[in-house]
């Protein structure tokens, strides 16, 4: 075991499955972590080329107070597929390229990146470890709603993402978040204790 060996560990699941709450748990216990959604926020706030590139995709209504509205822009992105896929086009490459960045500049022991299409975008072949948050379909649906989605926008955003089937079966971990704490602490601590070996 290489105690100073950096390990770069993925963790995803569907929408509103908990992948925050776990990362949280994993943060506690010492880890650093990467939220890929939000170096999405802040690219669009701040990288001029993909600003405009999506407000040139979507249209000037997606902008409020000359700053992309992300609310609107969902609702357009996720009206048919072949937006998302526009979408996903223009922000992936940066946010991927600022991820490794990240990966790059790490110094520390066990870095955490919490990224929802992690699979979709190619992006576990950088990790060393995956861990999907698997939770039910209606689990989902009711914490979306609880954060302000309508019923309707969730299932949305649901039915875009891979199946969870398909998670499961390429991930090295699996954390089945029922909503019980006690038992989402105790998978933390087994595969942080396995990570530990890496």
């Amino acid at each position: 075991m290489l105690m100073n060996k950096k390990v770069i560990i993925g963790i995803t699941g569907g929408f509103s499955s908990g992948k925050s709450t776990v990362a949280g748990f994993f943060v506690e216990k010492g880890a650093s972590k990467i939220d890929a959604d939000e170096i999405g926020h802040v690219i669009l706030r701040e990288s001029a080329d993909v600003r405009n590139a999506v407000v040139s995709a979507f249209g000037e209504d997606i902008l409020e107070r000359g700053r992309i509205d992300r609310k609107k822009l969902r609702e357009k992105a996720f009206a048919d597929e072949a937006h998302l896929r526009l979408l996903n086009e223009i922000t992936h490459p940066v946010i991927i390229r600022r991820i490794n960045e990240e990966i790059e500049k790490f110094s520390g022991r066990i870095l955490l990146i919490d990224a929802p299409l992690l699979f979709e975008t190619g992006l576990e072949k950088a990790f060393d470890k995956v861990i999907v948050v698997n939770a039910g379909h209606d689990a989902m649906v009711e914490r979306a709603v609880s954060k302000g989605f309508s019923r309707e926008e969730a299932e949305i955003i649901i039915a875009a993402q891979m199946p969870a089937g398909e998670k499961i079966a390429r991930a090295d971990y699996i954390i089945e978040n029922n909503g019980d704490f006690n038992k989402i602490k105790e998978g933390v601590d087994r595969i942080w204790k396995e990570i530990q070996e890496v």
